[in-house]
């Protein structure tokens, strides 16, 4: 894959996930009364994008609902954060061996015993 295409499809997966979550904060303005703040919606377009990396890396380009799975992705953004800060914290600390899962009580031997 060269640069050019590998650039676009960042591009579309953010992109596309973007637009679901600006449906999610304009669903919240509209039916929960949310007051529109252009910070705030401008941050959720950038997570929306984020997301769409994150989510688009795990879907193949040729499956059939790509663009509504990342769709609902960004619409679903917030979730998705707090999903990923707990299990992402989790993730790092086991396979790099960093932060409170690796405390010395925490760590066993390969005999089971705790080290």
């Amino acid at each position: 894959m060269d640069n050019r295409s590998a650039f676009l499809e960042l591009a579309v997966n953010g992109a596309v996930a973007s637009f679901g979550a600006m449906a999610n904060y304009l669903y919240a303005h509209i039916a929960k009364n949310v007051p529109l703040n252009w910070l705030r919606f401008l941050s959720t377009i950038g997570l929306g994008f984020f997301i769409g990396q994150v989510v688009g890396d795990f879907l193949p380009t040729d499956f059939a609902y790509r663009d509504g799975t990342l769709l609902i992705a960004g619409f679903s953004v917030y979730p998705l954060l707090q999903i990923l800060e707990i299990k992402g914290v989790e993730f790092v600390g086991r396979h790099l061996g960093v932060g409170p899962l690796t405390a010395p009580s925490a760590r066993k031997r390969k005999d089971g015993s705790n080290a």
